[in-house]
């Protein structure tokens, strides 16, 4: 119900953790509701979460944000 009555839904990964099997799910119920995605790869500094990033890619979400808290 949130998500249907939100302007807009922020799906934030773990880009250090990769894809896991519960993003994936997620990610294919997100794109069968109407509501815009903001695909966000957060602990994406270095190499460690450059690959996840590219990883995001797969769940068709468009271009991820690559961010950091550190």
């Amino acid at each position: 119900k949130a998500v249907q009555d939100a302007d807009v839904a922020l799906f934030m990964i773990d880009a250090r953790a990769g894809l896991t099997p519960l993003d994936e799910e997620i990610g294919r119920w997100l794109r069968s509701q109407a509501t815009p995605v903001v695909l966000v790869a957060n602990k994406a500094e270095g190499k460690a979460g450059e690959q996840g990033v590219l990883e995001a890619y797969a769940l068709g979400m468009g271009e991820p944000f690559a961010l950091s808290a550190e």
